[in-house]
């Protein structure tokens, strides 16, 4: 009766009406979970359209040693979105991927974000996303968690971007909160130019510290390291 395999129609319906998945739970009250969601993906996110499944999808890619992080990426989108992700272990490249599927997804992305061109060149808050104290703490402590350094010896913290834009938003962000930094800039002939901010010293460290925090990961404890020097 039909000329075509069954694998071939399974990949036809899947492709015409895919795989049915139950909406998102959004749960969006606790603005500092929420910034802090923003800024992981800032930092180490990415939104697209899974075309095998035919599903979006938001990826993060964390490294193997960032276990504390990944436990606290895991529960953040449980608490945003009423759903665990998959988490999926990559050796080769010595990362985790932790993957969630939701087409809601992205138009929240975009009601707090925006970007031109690439992604990564030009993230960073809509002007409207200010108006948030707790969102904005949240924020910077996703980012930093992603893309941030601490050096213990140095009592320094810092975190960077292409994004001079965003960085430029979160020099003010700590402005505001009167957490004492400097903002430097990089650059070389093969590379874009890279912006970074620094707080360094026990006495600045432990206002970052007490302002906003890093919570759960292996960053915090590094911090508390430079706190009882």
């Amino acid at each position: 009766m039909f000329s075509l395999g069954k694998t071939t129609i399974y990949y036809h319906v899947r492709k015409k009406f895919g795989r049915k998945l139950k909406p998102l739970k959004m749960n969006l009250f606790n603005k500092e979970i929420l910034g802090e969601f923003l800024g992981l993906f800032a930092g180490d996110g990415y939104f697209n359209f899974d075309e095998e499944n035919y599903k979006y999808r938001i990826i993060f890619f964390l490294s193997i040693n960032e276990k504390l992080i990944l436990k606290r990426l895991r529960r953040i989108l449980f608490v945003l979105f009423g759903k665990y992700p998959n988490v999926q272990l990559d050796d080769y490249n010595h990362l985790y991927r932790v993957v969630l599927y939701g087409k809601q997804i992205y138009p929240l992305l975009k009601e707090f974000l925006e970007w031109e061109g690439k992604r990564s060149q030009t993230i960073r808050l809509k002007k409207s996303s200010f108006s948030e104290k707790a969102l904005l703490k949240g924020f910077i402590r996703g980012l930093i968690n992603s893309d941030g350094s601490v050096y213990v010896k140095k009592s320094r913290l810092s975190f960077g971007s292409i994004s001079k834009k965003m960085i430029t938003q979160c020099s003010g962000i700590l402005k505001s909160l009167e957490i004492e930094h400097k903002v430097y800039r990089s650059s070389s002939k093969n590379r874009k130019e890279f912006h970074f901010i620094v707080i360094e010293g026990v006495d600045k460290v432990k206002k970052f510290d007490r302002t906003i925090g890093l919570i759960c990961s292996e960053k915090q404890k590094k911090i508390e390291k430079i706190l009882r020097q």
